[in-house]
């Protein structure tokens, strides 16, 4: 993607918005448990769940980290890419925080 003009990027921002399938049942919220990994997850930490805090001032849809975490997942801050997973349905997540309050 990097070797795409602005144009080239948009246009296929824009298809991929507009693809069949992809449904957004909800947007990130304050408190939403998120599952992050960094490819390759060669071990068990290497996948780790963090709570959501959005920031409204900041206009970027970028990750932050804590530099607390950056070692487990081996990123150095030269591009790294990660995954973030959460879940949409409201069900599943009042299954996670039941989960989640049982562990704590």
């Amino acid at each position: 993607m990097d070797k795409l003009n602005k144009a080239e990027r948009e246009g296929k921002a824009k298809m991929l918005l507009t693809s069949p399938g992809n449904k957004v049942y909800r947007h990130l919220v304050d408190g939403d448990v998120l599952l992050v990994n960094r490819q390759p997850t060669l071990h068990k930490p290497g996948i780790m769940a963090h709570k959501a805090r959005v920031l409204q001032h900041v206009k970027e849809q970028t990750l932050r980290l804590n530099y607390a975490n950056c070692n487990t997942y081996n990123a150095d801050f030269d591009g790294d890419e990660m995954n973030c997973h959460f879940v949409q349905v409201i069900v599943y997540i009042a299954l996670h925080k039941i989960y989640i309050s049982q562990i704590l």
